[in-house]
């Protein structure tokens, strides 16, 4: 199998959490439990995980071409010892900030101000774990704001990356918006409750904007050469 097919058996596996995670929200009625903060806790802390370790992975494994698997761990390695500690304290600071700037938009947005703040940090939480995070663990939390804020490519940043991350922050945000429609309805449901709508059209946008990538990644590599790679430095740059 070449290079550029495990790339893409990867993506294709290593985002299959999210649907099977959807799946089990909606089938148990779990996705009334984003209404509580106490219980909603362990979902954020699963996908803060499951986006954290996909993406370092998604990041680290694809900056490798050897053909031995144990040469592939032992740059692995190689490269998570070169993380530097501050970058990482950059990191954690702008996802952290991101929260409050994203309640700040939900608020704007009609999100009350006295009343369910619970909530609306919750749905908040929610897009930086899946948005804020990987880019700043993709790239540096500089170039992270910086792309995601402008929309533009950087020359000196893959492009291929870039475009997968732009991709999930639109489609994610995008989803959160739409899903904020049916919340005024007087249907009187249950799952009308702020942030419910938000926070499942949100992470339905993300499981968009990653079958957006998939589709992408495999029609280029129609066009790249066998055996090279999509994410490291051998990539082939696409505009």
């Amino acid at each position: 199998m070449s290079y550029s097919k495990k790339a893409l058996v990867y993506c294709i596996w290593s985002n299959l959490y999210l649907p099977l995670f959807l799946v089990y929200l909606i089938l148990q009625e779990k996705y009334l439990d984003f209404a509580e903060t106490p219980k909603v806790l362990p979902y954020l802390y699963i996908l803060f995980i499951s986006e954290a370790v996909n993406a370092f992975h998604f990041k680290l494994a694809f900056g490798v071409s050897q053909s031995s698997n144990k040469k592939i761990f032992q740059a692995i390695l190689s490269k998570l010892g070169n993380v530097k500690i501050s970058e990482l304290i950059q990191s954690a600071i702008c996802v952290l900030l991101s929260v409050f700037v994203f309640a700040f938009i939900a608020i704007i947005f009609g999100a009350s101000v006295t009343s369910n703040y619970e909530q609306t940090l919750v749905f908040s939480s929610l897009l930086s774990i899946v948005t804020i995070l990987p880019a700043c663990i993709h790239f540096n939390a500089q170039s992270a704001v910086s792309l995601l804020a402008s929309g533009q490519y950087s020359t000196n940043l893959n492009t291929n990356q870039q475009k997968m991350i732009l991709q999930k922050f639109y489609c994610t945000m995008l989803g959160a918006w739409l899903g904020a429609f049916v919340i005024p309805l007087d249907w009187n449901r249950d799952w009308q409750a702020w942030p419910i709508p938000c926070c499942i059209g949100a992470l339905v946008g993300t499981g968009v904007g990653q079958l957006v990538f998939l589709l992408y990644l495999n029609d280029i590599l129609h066009q790249s050469r066998p055996g090279s790679g999509l994410i490291g430095k051998n990539a082939k740059r696409t505009r």
